[in-house]
């Protein structure tokens, strides 16, 4: 299964001044001027990284990473742009180049499990290569059961885990896809088995019900297909197709299909998508209330806003996608602040950071309220970031949205219309 995540330009022939930073740094190699230049370079780019995680555009973002990928040719960051410029042009539909950039970066980072992952993929789902994306998948299954790097400082261990095990599992469902298109079906069940107590996403439990249906398992088949069309699913008219088909050969009817509980996406949960956009209605329980701080000082309470609709986002300034939503929640602050509309950013890194928490703000011209998690984050079930909760008038949980998305904007206003009726 893809790893969702996000994030390309011409040549440009160097500036004069580039020849003249060039002279300086030769005849002070050894000097201040050199260490000065240095820190003149990471600023510069460190503003472009930063620029490239803030736009939500696709076309925009891809003329970043190409500036990135000339300005800084030498940059620690550019195995990560590369995988970007892959995922982007996977996005765009540009097949050639996408495989170009996830092979440089494959090539720059041979540690690059989402790289290898979503390459083998492509070819799976393309059926060419098929060889090598075996050999692909195999490795990015290997270097998420056994991380060759530690736990990022700024995440918990529990998130880590959760991560790895959630990345994991959309890594063993492209294996086993591949070997169920090679005809290897007993590993191919093994590895997405797995991969669907990991992971119970849509597209897995229709790949284990197209290994069920080869082995003549009919009713677990039947069943799975109607549990990934609930969930969501790729290709969902070719899934609704395949289960009309198998239902009609075993009732010899369509009549009751609609009816089964598992087509009625009200009552399927999910434990998650990884880097991946999720949205899910969720039971209508009260929102637990909190007090936290913000970033004057004062104390926020939830409950004091009984009575609006409150957004509650879950962020961090160094989580890429949760730079990439925060234009779109800015929007709909804007829009919606004078009619009955709360935005609450709880930042995960706590108070600790408040001074780079507030930088930040100030430099992204964020004018909503954010405010310092204590233990909240946990509280709410909160396992990667962004997370969104929609919070009614009368206190109670409606929607949740895992990760970002650039339909984001769009989805939040028509809820938010909603709840305010």
């Amino acid at each position: 299964m893809k790893h969702p995540k996000q994030i390309i330009a011409k040549s440009q022939k160097p500036k004069a001044a580039s020849r003249k930073l060039i002279i300086v740094l030769a005849l002070f190699l050894s000097g201040v001027l050199f260490t000065s230049a240095c820190g003149l370079r990471e600023k510069a780019e460190k503003k472009v990284f930063d620029q490239i995680f803030s736009t939500p555009e696709l076309e925009k973002r891809i003329v970043l990473l190409e500036k990135f990928c000339q300005a800084f040719p030498n940059s620690k960051r550019l195995a990560l742009i590369y995988q970007q410029l892959g995922i982007a042009y996977q996005q765009q539909g540009n097949f050639e180049k996408e495989v170009e950039y996830y092979k440089k970066a494959i090539v720059l980072n041979p540690e690059d499990a989402l790289s290898f992952n979503n390459l083998a993929y492509e070819y799976v789902e393309r059926g060419i290569k098929l060889d090598t994306a075996l050999v692909y998948a195999k490795r990015a299954v290997e270097l998420t059961r056994n991380p060759p790097f530690p736990k990022p400082p700024h995440i918990s261990e529990q998130d880590w885990k959760k991560t790895n095990e959630m990345n994991l599992g959309l890594y063993l469902d492209t294996l086993g896809w591949i070997y169920f298109k090679m005809g290897m079906y007993p590993e191919a069940e093994a590895m997405l088995r797995e991969a669907k107590e990991k992971v119970p996403a849509g597209t897995i439990l229709y790949h284990l019900g197209m290994i069920y249906l080869q082995e003549k398992r009919i009713n677990e088949a039947v069943q799975l297909l109607i549990e990934a069309i609930a969930r969501g699913v790729e290709n969902e008219e070719i899934v609704k197709k395949e289960l009309e088909r198998i239902y009609q050969e075993k009732h010899k009817s369509l009549k009751g299909l609609e009816e089964l509980p598992a087509l009625k996406k009200e009552e399927i949960t999910t434990k998650g998508k990884a880097e991946e956009k999720e949205t899910n209605k969720m039971s209508r329980q009260s929102a637990m209330n909190f007090s936290l701080k913000d970033l004057l000082g004062n104390t926020i309470n939830l409950s004091d806003f009984r009575g609006q609709v409150v957004l509650v986002d879950f962020w961090a300034t160094w989580c890429p996608p949760c730079r990439m939503e925060l234009p779109a929640l800015q929007r709909i602050y804007d829009n919606y602040k004078t009619k009955g509309v709360v935005l609450l950013a709880v930042n995960v890194e706590g108070e600790k950071e408040a001074k780079k928490v507030k930088e930040f703000v100030e430099q992204n011209k964020l004018t909503f309220p954010v405010l310092f998690d204590t233990n909240i984050s946990e509280e709410y079930g909160v396992s990667g970031i962004p997370t969104l909760f929609l919070i009614d008038k009368n206190g109670l949980r409606q929607n949740k949205h895992v990760g970002y998305s650039p339909e984001i904007e769009g989805e939040l206003t028509r809820e938010i219309e909603e709840l305010l009726k």
